[in-house]
């Protein structure tokens, strides 16, 4: 009976499967097929009907093709008469105005006179005289543009404002001018980093990329030191301002560093309070 009933349940899955293959070539793969082959005819008609109507009109097609290509090569061809043209205008006109300017440079010399080109690049012709008064003005003009062009700079304002500050008193050691001397730039530079340091291979005071060394009361010992500070500091810092406090040293030791430290070290600037 099991045995029976085993051949019972696998003849229905066959029957169901041969039921859905049937069902779906009728349905699905058949129409496809038929739809695929129909549209491959439909294709091959059409190309056949091009080909055959290019065969019968093979003649115009040649003729439109080589009516394209001469407008083509004529409208390439005039383009490049137009710009070899244009080019050839503008060489005529610069050579003209070389050949103007150098009849006007003859003449001026002619009558004596010197060219001077300003700071802007324009050119003038005048006396040896006035040659001299517009590079005195022109020199003087760049002098001036180049120190309102420092003004901008940070380095300029703090140099400034350190010249304008005075100690509330005398302090016996550097701490005493750290401290009061970092609260005045932080007054003044309020969106700058001012911070004191700590440490003796650290400066006493920096603002953003500005060191600034503080040294007083200043004696000879302290101001040969200086040298061996901007040494350290200018690895890590674009400036360097020395600020010494109740300086007592002689005139010509300080000269001697001072000189010493311009020529080694170009970006260190140094203040002297007295």
């Amino acid at each position: 009976m099991a045995a029976k009933k085993e051949d019972d349940t696998l003849a229905g899955i066959i029957v169901i499967i041969i039921v859905v293959i049937y069902l779906a070539w009728t349905h699905i793969v058949k129409p496809i097929i038929d739809w695929t082959i129909e549209l491959v005819n439909q294709i091959t008609i059409f190309v056949t009907q091009v080909v055959f109507w290019i065969n019968q009109n093979i003649a115009l097609i040649m003729i439109i093709f080589s009516f394209t290509t001469i407008l083509l090569l004529a409208w390439l061809r005039n383009r490049k008469n137009e710009e070899e043209q244009r080019e050839f205008e503008i060489r005529k006109i610069e050579r003209q105005r070389a050949s103007e300017k150098i009849k006007y440079e003859d003449e001026q010399i002619a009558k004596g006179l010197l060219k001077f080109i300003d700071r802007f690049g324009y050119e003038k012709w005048g006396t040896s005289d006035e040659i001299d008064g517009w590079k005195r003005y022109d020199d003087e003009c760049k002098r001036r543009d180049e120190e309102e062009k420092m003004k901008q700079t940070l380095l300029y304002n703090v140099v400034e404002c350190i010249n304008k500050f005075t100690p509330s008193r005398k302090y016996r050691n550097e701490f005493g001018y750290h401290t009061e001397l970092q609260g005045w730039l932080k007054a003044h530079f309020p969106s700058a980093k001012v911070e004191i340091q700590t440490g003796a291979s650290r400066p006493d005071i920096i603002i953003d990329d500005i060191a600034i060394e503080v040294k007083g009361p200043t004696d000879t010992q302290a101001l040969n030191t200086l040298t061996t500070k901007c040494l350290k500091y200018s690895k890590y810092y674009k400036n360097i301002i020395c600020v010494l406090f109740e300086p007592n040293y002689t005139n010509r030791n300080f000269q001697e560093i001072q000189e010493g430290i311009d020529r080694s070290f170009p970006n260190v600037s140094i203040i002297e309070k007295r």
